[in-house]
């Protein structure tokens, strides 16, 4: 039986989501937090919140599958929407700046050009040819721009990797 002081909590929740938001805990921390929830609840370490259950459950699995790879990464706009749900609404608008790596392995040159296209001239930082696929890092790239970019690229085989670069982390989210 779980212990009634070990719940979890919307309130605890938002307080780790909001963290987050402020670049108090870094994304990789917030992932094996959740996944920490998860197991103790799943081991009936802790209980939840009966009335947000599946709130509760749907936010915690969410963000314990977060990770640095753009499909699934949490970016801010999926934290608010995050916070809103469980009754935590957030109104300070930030703009975070995200750095990535981007591999392409099939048709390369067509790739990088497509990146040249998408970003703006100032974020695109260095592209390298590793055997038959190509690095391409860029630095400075907002949410929508990230976004941009993936969209832009549905077509080639990717793996993109994001790294929070916002000005006010305080540690390094990798």
């Amino acid at each position: 039986m779980p212990d009634p002081n070990a719940m979890i909590t919307r309130k605890a929740i938002a307080h780790k989501l909001q963290e987050r938001l402020e670049r108090r805990t870094t994304a990789l921390d917030l992932t094996h937090w959740a996944k920490g929830l998860m197991y103790d609840y799943f081991q009936g370490l802790k209980g939840c919140e009966l009335d947000a259950r599946k709130l509760i459950e749907k936010a915690v699995l969410r963000i314990s599958n977060s990770s640095t790879n753009y499909r699934t990464f949490l970016f801010d706009t999926e934290i608010i929407k995050l916070l809103e749900q469980l009754g935590h609404p957030h109104n300070r608008e930030y703009v975070s700046l995200y750095s990535f790596n981007l591999i392409v392995g099939d048709r390369p040159d067509q790739a990088l050009n497509i990146v040249k296209n998408e970003v703006d001239s100032g974020h695109l930082l260095d592209s390298r040819q590793q055997r038959s696929s190509i690095l391409i890092t860029a630095e400075g790239l907002n949410e929508a721009e990230i976004h941009k970019v993936a969209n832009a690229l549905r077509e080639h085989t990717f793996v993109m990797s994001l790294r929070d670069t916002s000005k006010d982390i305080i540690k390094d989210s990798n």
